[in-house]
């Protein structure tokens, strides 16, 4: 191996490293914020989209009137559930931040348009 592939190598372990504490540190940071300023909402999950390594599930909630989207991984495709609303937890300072709950479905219509949604964004099944 020469100096030179030594060196890319190393670089790029280290850029590894330093990526992953980044990433620790914002989730920690989110967890913090949502815990210390917790509310508890309604989204619905608009999208599902695989990806090489992991699935990403989308949603979107409403917070004081203004329309927030975001994205979880999850472990499967997730198709059971496009289109349906979850429990979701954000950070009052930060709605930004925020986490589905996939598992504590709203099936509630008085309770999703509590939550913000409109009568022609709730889908009747």
């Amino acid at each position: 191996m020469t100096r030179t592939e030594k060196f890319f190598g190393t670089l790029f372990c280290v850029t590894i490293v330093i990526l992953t504490l980044f990433s620790n540190k914002y989730q920690k940071e989110k967890q913090s914020m949502i815990d210390k300023y917790r509310y508890i909402t309604v989204a619905k999950v608009d999208e599902i989209k695989p990806e090489k390594s992991f699935t990403a599930a989308r949603f979107y909630f409403y917070y004081n009137g203004i329309k927030y989207e975001s994205s979880e991984h999850i472990d499967d495709l997730g198709s059971r559930y496009m289109n349906r609303y979850f429990k979701v937890e954000l950070s009052t300072e930060n709605p930004e931040y925020s986490n589905i709950f996939l598992d504590q479905e709203v099936t509630d219509s008085i309770e999703i348009i509590k939550a913000g949604f409109s009568k022609e964004e709730i889908e009747l099944k």
